[in-house]
């Protein structure tokens, strides 16, 4: 999912496709859904954060590029605010005949990114081409890319993909990989190593069910495929999660 993240205290080290970058306190900044992320913690302190994740946005190009903003001690507390009324709609009871808790929220979250997108610079990364951001917007690769975040465990994933796009395999993967930069099944990877070292972080299950889990059933072929994405195995990563070490 695409996130909106504000630093609230504290500072993390936050590495985009490979390019590492130094951020404090009062510093929000929006990630879309597919890039490849990670953040640390310095060590002798801690960082707090807050944020929103966002399945869908507008179709604008700007929403597919990695953007950020600082804050002024005043934006500070209007933002703390807002999250603050966001969790407290997100909290209220909900009841059948009372749409006003989501219609607040929407229109809370949308006051939110306007203000953000307003004052947001983009990070000093390659931004997605012309072609990139249109294929990004086409209908199919929006429905294939909900498919994907929902049933990426599955074995036959790539089938609903297809299914989904509602064209041609040829003409989806072409479009696919200009949207994305990547074939379908190297995204669906993509995802399932991402949950799987979110895995190795917050749980203590054996390798064998988080293989299983992300959609593996040969524990040896996905320590094979992690390492080659994390470039360290699912075991050193385990040893490595009480170092503050963390995929966003």
């Amino acid at each position: 999912m695409h996130r909106l993240i504000l630093i609230l205290r504290g500072q993390m080290r936050y590495t985009l496709e490979g390019q590492n970058y130094h951020l404090q306190a009062g510093t929000q900044f929006w990630v879309p859904a597919w890039v490849r992320r990670v953040w640390s913690v310095p060590r002798g302190g801690p960082c707090e954060i807050v944020w929103c994740e966002f399945d869908e946005v507008d179709s604008a190009a700007t929403w597919h590029k990695w953007l950020r903003r600082g804050l002024t001690a005043g934006q500070m507390r209007m933002e703390k605010a807002a999250y603050a009324r966001l969790l407290g709609w997100y909290a209220m009871p909900q009841s059948g005949s009372s749409h006003w808790p989501s219609l607040h929220m929407e229109s809370e979250l949308k006051k939110m990114l306007v203000g953000f997108l307003e004052a947001a610079d983009p990070f000093s990364v390659r931004i997605p081409s012309p072609k990139v951001c249109s294929a990004l917007t086409h209908p199919a690769v929006r429905a294939a890319l909900r498919v994907a975040a929902e049933r990426f465990r599955e074995p036959e994933v790539l089938e609903r993909l297809y299914e989904a796009s509602e064209l041609s395999r040829n003409y989806f993967r072409r479009l696919f990989a200009e949207a994305m930069q990547c074939r379908p099944h190297a995204y669906i990877e993509k995802i399932r190593l991402r949950h799987a070292r979110y895995l190795l972080h917050e749980t203590d299950w054996e390798m064998k069910r988080i293989a299983a889990e992300v959609g593996y059933d040969d524990p040896l072929f996905f320590s094979r495929l992690y390492r080659r994405f994390w470039k360290r195995s699912p075991s050193e990563e385990r040893m490595l999660a009480s170092r503050g070490s963390y995929d966003s």
